[in-house]
């Protein structure tokens, strides 16, 4: 009925029979689920999130629960949090990419560059033929200071994958950045050539 009453847009009746059922089952993990979503809805991400802390409770080895837990963590600016459920999410499944790009992502988001460039590189070590890796780790090597890691980066990924578009770019960009403009000049080329092929 809380569900029905939800689609109809009467969140308000809808909250009070969800919360009647969990005063019934306080681990109903729907009702939990659905409270969460109406209050990301109302954009009251604290609420969303001690809602799913309760689904998690409940389904410990839910992954899917797992990540939406993290990334409200990440909504709420609770970077260390998100980057431990995210740790987490990849105990319940080692092979999920999607954790592990997200934890990526939790570490940048709670200043920790250093542990999202390790990160990034175990995920290389396992699936060296991505380009796209090689271009975030290049990304996350600029933030970093680090513009030769970068660079190589860069290239690595050009080797992959020689139309990969933002990859030659930033080859240009890096070369124009240390004055090397004859290299720069090229890389642009390059990239305009891709542009005009793909």
């Amino acid at each position: 009925l809380g569900f029905c009453l939800e689609k109809l847009g009467d969140c308000d009746d809808a909250i009070r029979l969800y919360e009647a059922a969990l005063e019934c089952s306080p681990h109903l993990t729907q009702a939990h689920e659905r409270l969460a979503a109406i209050h990301l809805k109302r954009d009251n991400t604290q609420r969303a999130i001690e809602h799913y802390e309760h689904v998690c409770f409940a389904e410990p080895d839910d992954i899917s629960a797992a990540m939406t837990l993290a990334t409200l963590y990440l909504r709420g600016g609770r970077a260390d949090d998100a980057v431990r459920r995210f740790q987490f999410a990849i105990t319940i499944d080692p092979d999920n990419w999607e954790a592990k790009a997200d934890l990526v992502t939790a570490h940048v988001q709670a200043g920790r560059l250093g542990e999202a460039i390790e990160e990034l590189r175990r995920c290389i070590e396992t699936q060296p033929e991505s380009a796209d890796l090689f271009v975030r780790l290049g990304d996350l090597q600029i933030k970093a200071g680090d513009e030769k890691a970068a660079f190589a980066a860069y290239n690595k990924a050009l080797e992959l994958n020689p139309d990969y578009l933002a990859a030659a770019i930033k080859v240009g960009t890096v070369n124009l950045r240390g004055g090397k403009y004859e290299p720069a000049a090229m890389a642009f080329t390059r990239a305009a050539e891709i542009n005009d092929r793909i």
